[in-house]
């Protein structure tokens, strides 16, 4: 009697609902630019829809609408595409499973859709959908799987769920004298028909570890990337593939050789090389935590546009008080060494200090207070990061320009080595690290990678 839908509603998916006898209908659309325009070019069916006084549109994010809701519903429809941005992600993780179940209903019943097959399901779709499918069954007791060319996933509280046959739903249909253009009896048997649901239980079980969805480790998104490139060439395919087996002691072991290679050879590596691979990994780490911060935020709020442009702009502005802060000072400081080992120390506790605020703001974000302050805490940690990364290159200059007349040489290489660093950092992180390894793991790669840079700089003659 009490149904929420949530994205997708105007156009049909409202008119269907309000057959059966609803009482009310929340509907949460995101874009008010939709509604808008259903407005401006109305037919029979939008206004049918719009114009019925048990429909209640929110224009919210549907994620945020139901954290403040006091509202308990018997169905809740999320229609909404498949997990392909973080913004749709936060559809389809556990911690957004966890909300749904507590404004459910005892008996109620959460809808969900994904990509499927009926005839075949390839590595990549079955993973996809195995993600879904067992991330619902870590915040649900009950889930129900309806194959189809579009997979309906059914989660709910209640164990009729799993048995509800499909002569009661027929029964109801004739009882509620539906008027329908496709649903008939015949084809609900087909859809509920056991072996279709025991071939597609049994195709999803072959996929390879698939991990749980979260906020904070999106695997929904590397899965559904993972599928469209597998549709686009097998080489993507095969790639992704061999992306998804990556964590993150496929990065410490490599990084840990590194460090004892270098510490071999050291005294035969020129100091220009030193300090290059110092400000490399300091751009990694500064444009990592630029993209941490920028996919975390859409992550937790769902939208991201506008705050691209302030996390930015509070980064560049970090960067110029960091440089600005060190020239100003480096003419009244005697050991620049020991100062680059205290902004790498920084550095290293910013990337610890991150994910921990990070996990604290996630888990306390429906409080209404705290939605409001993380946003300007997220712009301050973006502020912070800048101004650690900004601090370090005209301190690097400093150094390793002491005593030779090569300007141009060494400011080239050291810019050259940050910006490679930046590239780097933004394209690992965004599509490989964040997908794959999550957040938190992300951040303790970086921690580590300073660790590196800075035994690197500690040991070193400069």
């Amino acid at each position: 009697r009490n149904v929420l839908i949530v994205g997708g509603g105007v156009g049909g998916l409202i008119n269907e609902v309000v057959k059966h006898p609803v009482e009310k209908l929340d509907y949460a659309e995101l874009d008010p630019m939709i509604i808008e325009t259903a407005h401006s070019f109305p037919t029979s069916l939008t206004e049918s829809e719009l114009g019925n006084p048990r429909v209640a549109v929110h224009y919210a994010d549907g994620r945020l609408f139901m954290s403040r809701s006091q509202e308990h519903y018997d169905v809740i429809v999320i229609n909404l595409p498949s997990p392909s941005t973080l913004q749709l992600n936060r559809f389809y993780t556990k911690e957004f499973f966890e909300l749904t179940d507590r404004v459910l209903n005892h008996n109620g019943i959460l809808a969900v859709t994904c990509p499927g097959s009926l005839s075949y399901m390839g590595e990549e779709l079955a993973s996809l959908n195995a993600c879904v499918y067992h991330t619902m069954q870590s915040a649900f007791p009950y889930v129900r799987a309806i194959p189809g060319e579009f997979n309906l996933f059914l989660a709910s509280p209640s164990a009729e769920i799993l048995t509800t046959e499909p002569a009661l739903l027929i029964r109801r249909m004739q009882d509620r004298a539906l008027e329908t253009k496709l649903l008939s009896d015949f084809h609900i048997r087909y859809k509920l028909d056991e072996a279709k649901e025991d071939w597609f239980l049994d195709s999803i079980e072959r996929a390879p570890d698939v991990r749980i969805n979260r906020d904070l480790a999106p695997s929904g998104l590397f899965y559904d990337i993972s599928l469209w490139s597998a549709l686009v060439s097998d080489r993507f395919g095969s790639i992704f593939k061999l992306i998804g087996q990556a964590n993150l002691w496929v990065f410490l072991i490599p990084l840990a050789v590194f460090l004892a290679v270098f510490l071999a050879v050291r005294r035969r590596i020129p100091k220009l090389t030193r300090a290059s691979i110092a400000i490399a990994s300091t751009g990694f780490a500064g444009m990592a935590f630029d993209m941490v911060l920028i996919l975390a935020f859409q992550s937790l709020y769902g939208y991201v546009f506008q705050m691209i442009a302030l996390l930015t702009a509070f980064f560049m502005v970090g960067l110029a008080i960091g440089s600005t802060a060190v020239t100003r000072i480096m003419s009244r400081v005697t050991n620049n060494k020991l100062l680059l080992i205290k902004l790498e120390s920084l550095v290293l506790a910013y990337s610890v200090v991150v994910p921990v605020m990070l996990v604290v703001f996630q888990s306390h974000l429906g409080l209404p207070v705290i939605f409001t302050v993380v946003q300007a805490a997220i712009l301050g940690l973006s502020l912070i990061s800048g101004v650690l990364v900004g601090s370090e290159f005209p301190l690097a200059n400093q150094i390793y320009l002491k005593g030779t007349g090569r300007v141009a040489e060494v400011a080239g290489a050291l810019y050259a080595c940050d910006l490679l660093g930046a590239w780097a950092g933004a394209l690992v992180v965004s599509i490989w690290l964040i997908p794959v390894l999550g957040i938190i793991s992300t951040c303790v790669l970086i921690a580590c990678l300073k660790i590196v840079s800075l035994v690197l700089i500690a040991t070193s003659r400069l």
